[in-house]
C-alpha cells in the first residue's frame, strides 16, 4: 500500500512538472507577447553632424576659411576645444543610456578621418574604435563617417555610394555603408549628408530626391539579398519627416506595425522614421533652429527586420513614453544652448555654435543636436 502511495504520488509529481514546463512560454513567446525583455543587451548607435570640424593643414579642396591664417582663424587651440566640447557631449550622451560611449556612431561634416581617430583617442580616451570613413568629391571636403567599438563588432565590409547630382551640379557627399557583426549577428549601418536647403526649398528639393533615390537604391539591393535584413538608416538629410524625399521617395511615412507586417517586393518594402511619430524631448522639437524654427532633419529610419524581435531589433516608441525608455531620441542638455538674450523677445535660445554670425568665435559645440537609438541584441 505505501508503495502505491509512493508511486501514485510520485506520478502526479512529474505530471505537475510537465504541465508547468509546457505551460512556462518560451523566450521567443516572452518576446512576442511582452515586446522587449529588459534582460536583453542594448546597442547604442548615435548620430551628430558635428559642424565644420576641419583640420588647420591646407587641402586642395575648399576650406581656406578654416585655417590658422583664413578668416575663421582656426587655429590648433580652437580645434582642440572643439575635440574637447564634442567629446563632453558624447560622454553624456552615453551615459544618459547608462554607457560609456556610443557602440557605433556616425558623423557629418568631418574633413578627414584622422580626425575621428583624435576625437575618439584623445577626446574619449579609446583605443577600441575603428572607422568606415572615404573622402568624397564635396567641394569643401566635408565628408561622413562612421565610428564603431572594435572590442565588440567585427566590420565585414564597407562601402560608399555616389549621389550623381548630374553635370555642371557641384558634388555632395557619398552614402557610407557600414556591415558589423556582434555575437553572430548583423547589422548594416548608412549615414547620410544630404545637399542643403541654400536657395531655398523649392529650388534645392530636387537634389534631396537625387540623394534620396541612391539611398533608396541602397536599400532596395539590402532587402533583395535579404528581406529580414537589419538595418539603421541616419543621418543630416536637410529635410523633415514630412518631405516628400522621406515619404514617397524612401516610403518613411508607416507606422511601425505596418511595417512588421508589410510585405512584396524589395522595392515595396516599406521604412519606420521615428521622427514622424516623435513627440519632442521638453521644448526640443527638432535638430536645428533656422529662421527661429526647430527643423527636424537629423532622421532615423528602421528596416522591417528591425521589428521582427531577432538578430538585432528596435522597439515602438509611445507619444507619452518618458525620455529614459524610448529607443529613440534628441541628446539635449541645457549647455548646448546658448544663454538667453534679453533681446530675443520671444526668439527660441539658439545652439551654441562654433561660430556665429559675421564669422565670430563663440567656442560652442554645434548647430545641430545629436540624435540616437538604442537598439536590442536578441539571445
Amino acid at each position: 500500500m505505501n508503495q502505491l502511495r509512493f508511486l501514485t504520488l510520485l506520478a502526479f509529481i512529474l505530471i505537475v512538472a510537465a504541465c508547468s514546463a509546457t505551460s512556462q512560454p518560451s523566450l521567443k513567446e516572452q518576446t512576442k507577447s511582452q515586446g522587449f525583455p529588459k534582460q536583453n543587451e542594448t546597442v547604442l548607435i548615435a548620430w551628430w553632424n558635428v559642424e565644420n570640424l576641419f583640420d588647420t593643414f591646407d587641402d586642395p579642396t575648399d576650406d581656406d576659411e578654416f585655417l590658422p591664417s583664413g578668416r575663421r582663424a582656426w587655429t590648433e587651440e580652437r580645434l582642440q576645444k572643439k575635440i574637447t566640447n564634442l567629446s563632453k557631449v558624447i560622454s553624456d550622451l552615453s551615459q544618459s543610456r547608462g554607457k560609456t560611449l556610443p557602440d557605433v556612431m556616425g558623423f557629418c561634416e568631418v574633413e578627414h578621418q584622422a580626425l575621428l581617430e583624435r576625437l575618439f583617442e584623445d577626446g574619449l580616451k579609446t583605443k577600441n574604435y575603428r572607422y568606415a570613413y572615404f573622402e568624397s568629391g564635396d567641394n569643401r571636403g566635408i565628408d561622413v563617417g562612421i565610428a564603431y567599438d572594435a572590442s565588440k563588432f567585427t566590420l565585414q565590409s564597407a562601402a560608399k555610394y555616389k549621389v550623381d547630382m548630374g553635370q555642371g551640379e557641384r558634388p555632395t557627399r557619398d552614402i557610407i555603408r557600414a556591415s558589423l557583426t556582434y555575437k553572430g549577428k548583423t547589422i548594416h549601418y548608412l549615414v547620410n549628408h544630404w545637399p542643403s536647403r541654400l536657395g531655398g526649398q523649392e529650388r534645392s528639393e530636387p537634389k534631396r530626391l537625387l540623394a534620396a533615390a541612391a539611398l533608396r537604391k541602397v536599400v532596395d539591393s539590402i532587402y533583395a539579398s535579404d528581406p529580414k535584413a537589419d538595418f539603421v538608416i541616419m543621418g543630416d538629410f536637410n529635410d523633415g519627416p514630412e518631405n516628400k524625399s522621406i515619404t514617397e521617395v524612401m516610403k518613411a511615412s508607416v507606422t511601425h506595425q505596418e511595417l512588421a507586417s508589410s510585405t512584396g517586393k524589395p522595392e515595396d518594402i516599406p521604412l519606420f522614421n521615428y521622427a514622424k511619430f516623435y513627440p519632442g524631448n521638453g521644448e526640443v522639437k527638432g535638430t536645428i533652429i533656422f529662421s527661429n524654427q526647430w527643423e527636424f532633419i537629423d532622421l532615423c529610419l528602421i528596416s522591417k527586420g528591425m521589428t521582427d524581435n531577432y538578430g538585432f531589433y528596435a522597439k515602438e516608441d509611445k507619444l507619452d513614453e518618458p525620455y529614459e525608455t524610448r529607443a529613440f531620441n534628441i541628446f539635449q542638455r541645457d549647455y548646448l544652448f546658448e544663454a538667453p538674450d534679453a533681446n530675443r523677445r520671444g526668439r527660441l535660445k539658439d545652439l551654441y555654435r562654433t561660430y556665429g554670425s559675421g564669422n565670430k568665435y563663440l567656442g560652442g559645440f554645434a548647430d545641430h543636436l545629436p540624435v540616437f537609438i538604442e537598439v536590442y541584441v536578441a539571445p
